[in-house]
This record gives C-alpha cells, structure tokens and sequence, in this order.
C-alpha cells in the first residue's frame, strides 16, 4: 500500500491521541484481539480504519463501566440491541449488588463508630437494676461438660463461632462475648466458659438466630478483665442482690465493650457483665443502686 493510501488510515499514534489513551492501550486490545488494526505495513506500523475509530469509542466506554475486555470481545461479535441491554442490564445488577455491600459496609461502620463514642458516657463500676429489652444474638455450641477443655479447644471454638458470625469480607463491628452457667458462677467457677455470643444487628436464619431475654437484669461495667476482677465481681454481686432482694434467673453474659482493638494494655479494657435477676418483692423501691468498684 502507498503512502498515499495510508492517509486514510489512522496511525496507532494519531488514534491513540483522538481519545487520549497510551499506545500500549491499543498494542494489548491488539494482542487480546479485542481491537485489531485495519492492517500492518511491512514497515510493522499498525493502521486503523474509520470503523474502527468507533469500535474503540464502545470499547473504552465500556470499560468505563468495568466490563471485563473478554465481555466486550464477546458483545462486539454479537452486536445487537438484545446483546446491549443484556449487557448494560447485567452492569446494572452489579451495581446494586455492590451499592447493598457498601450499605451494609456503612451500617457495620456506623454501629462500630457509635459503640466507640458510648463509651464517653458508660458509668463505671456501678451495679444496676435495669430492664432491657430481648437482644438477638449467635451463639456457639455449648461446651460438654463432661470434656477436659483446654486453652486451645476454647480458642478454636471462639474462632468457630467468629466465621459463623461475621462473613468472610465483612468489617466487623461487634465484640463476641461469652457466657459462665449460673451455677458455675455461684459455685466461683469463674473461668468455666459455656457458650461464645455475638450481639446481631438485623435478623439472621431462625436456626442459628438465639435471644438474650427480655427482662429485668443487674449490669456492672468495669475497667480491666473479667479474669482479674471477677472473684471480687462475685463478691460485691452476691452483696448487691441481697441488699436489693433479688433471685437472679439466668447465666452470666460478659461482653466487652472496649478491649485489644482500643488498647495494647488489658487493665484499660472495658467489659460489661449482666444477668438477669427476679425481685422477692414486687415493690420497686426496694431496688437501689450500689457503687462497685472491682
């Protein structure tokens, strides 16, 4: 072909500068066979016709979008009015996918953000009677009793129970707790964990979905670890219900509330132990709050 003939033709180059793009842009839809040129000449200069100018404008716009290249190769062999609304139609369903993983990304950041911020107004090392409404929660197979369990079968257990509560790609937002029977606790069987829960903020499947009940309950929040505070916890806790005339009715549920995620230094954690009580007598001015710092 003469240089004359190649006039009508743009160069790699030319083309490249009429949408802006690299060179290298077109050398790899050439090698992916996406956007082949018109021609080659001898002289191993590409050449690309006019057809080709908009062949390359649905390329890079499509490519806009993050349509793979092997979907535009595919699109571009079997263009259609049907093809292209599949097309766009399938984009479209990403993107409402991707805007409900980004709602759900936001609303785990916000519920970790407001935790963060309650902590300003957390009464410490006070023992209180409150009534709390059911809070639905996950909660990891019981421990067998009847099983000598060490630190590891404790620690492979949280762990089973932390890919059950938070997706694999899933911020998580909320600390997973743990639960002591309460005869354990009464009988100072402190480290004798029973379960591992999760507070959940929207409702799962009904079979792994369990519930902190409804009802009246003692609350203690307190700095440094349950471990280290708990023989004078149960101290002051067997004080208190007395002194209020109050049964407690349930096991013990710690949650800690700021923990290694805040801190390098466990005697600066925050936990938080409830459990739920029944008054002796109905009279609620026989309940009374008591200072207890561990």
């Amino acid at each position: 072909m003469s240089k004359q003939d190649t006039r009508q033709y743009f160069t790699i180059g030319e083309l490249a500068s009429l949408y802006n793009i690299p060179k290298q842009t077109l050398i790899y839809y050439d090698h992916t066979g996406l956007l082949v040129p018109a021609f080659v000449h001898e002289n191993g200069y590409r050449y690309y016709a006019v057809q080709q100018y908009l062949v390359l404008e649905i390329i890079l716009n499509l490519r806009k979008l993050n349509i793979p290249v092997k979907n535009i190769k595919d699109y571009l062999e079997h263009r259609s009015t049907t093809a292209l609304v599949r097309l766009l139609q399938g984009k479209e369903a990403e993107c409402v996918k991707a805007i409900t993983e980004l709602e759900a990304t936001r609303s785990s950041l916000r519920q970790a953000l407001e935790a963060i911020n309650s902590q300003k107004h957390i009464a410490l090392n006070y023992f209180e009677t409150v009534y709390l409404a059911a809070l639905p929660i996950l909660l990891s197979p019981p421990v067998q009793p009847e099983v000598r369990y060490t630190a590891s079968d404790y620690l492979t257990t949280f762990s089973q129970h932390n890919q059950k509560a938070f997706a694999k790609n899933e911020f998580r937002s909320f600390a997973t707790g743990w639960i002591i029977r309460q005869q354990d606790f009464f009988q100072q069987k402190f480290n004798h964990t029973y379960r591992y829960f999760t507070p959940v903020p929207e409702p799962l499947p009904e079979e792994v979905l369990a519930e902190k009940p409804e009802g009246l309950y003692v609350r203690i929040q307190f700095i440094g670890t349950y471990y280290s505070h708990v023989a004078q916890l149960y101290e002051k806790i067997n004080i208190y219900l007395q002194r209020n005339q109050l049964i407690p009715c349930s096991d013990i549920y710690i949650l800690p509330l700021k923990n290694h995620w805040q801190t390098t230094s466990p005697s600066a954690y925050i936990n938080q132990l409830t459990i739920q009580v029944k008054p002796q007598e109905t009279d609620p001015e026989h309940l009374t709050s008591a200072t207890a710092a561990p």
